[in-house]
């Protein structure tokens, strides 16, 4: 989810608010998604 979404459900003032409380958890899930990527396209080498 963007972090202006999340800006306006959770009710913050300002977007920097937003990205300092849940900046990690996007960097984090970056992350997990760009392994599963990773592995989908080693898979795809192979055939």
């Amino acid at each position: 989810m963007d972090l202006k979404t999340i800006q306006e459900l959770m009710g913050h003032s300002s977007i920097k608010v937003t990205g300092d409380t849940y900046m990690h958890v996007m960097v984090d899930r970056k992350i997990e998604e760009m392994k599963k990527l990773n592995a989908i396209v080693r898979d795809n080498e192979t055939v």
